[in-house]
């Protein structure tokens, strides 16, 4: 029996740690490209989360950042954020939501 090797398009999570005391970092690849989230509860400007998604789009290194009320909320915002700049590569922002969602991260 071959071992089951995954699709090239497949997410799937390749690292994620604690950073800061309610912050979380979790790197994704996605169509052989790695995507990383920084996501952490905001401290000084009241109740809420801030996404931040870190990529690279050739030399260039792309930074997304949006706050919101919930983490997925502003994983929402990034995702939009991120796809209205027709630079960046594309990604299926719903795909990444449910995968960060089955970890807690969102």
């Amino acid at each position: 029996m071959k071992p089951k090797v995954p699709e090239p398009e497949a997410l799937r999570i390749a690292e994620q740690y604690r950073r800061r005391p309610t912050g979380r970092v979790c790197e994704i690849e996605c169509f052989g490209t790695r995507l990383t989230f920084h996501v952490w509860e905001l401290e000084t400007s009241g109740p809420g989360w801030c996404v931040e998604a870190h990529g690279r789009s050739g030399s260039d290194n792309i930074v997304v950042s949006r706050a919101a009320a919930t983490r997925a909320a502003a994983l929402r915002d990034v995702g939009e954020a991120w796809a209205a700049d027709r630079g960046n590569p594309r990604f299926d922002w719903e795909k990444i939501q449910t995968l960060l969602a089955s970890v807690r991260v969102v």
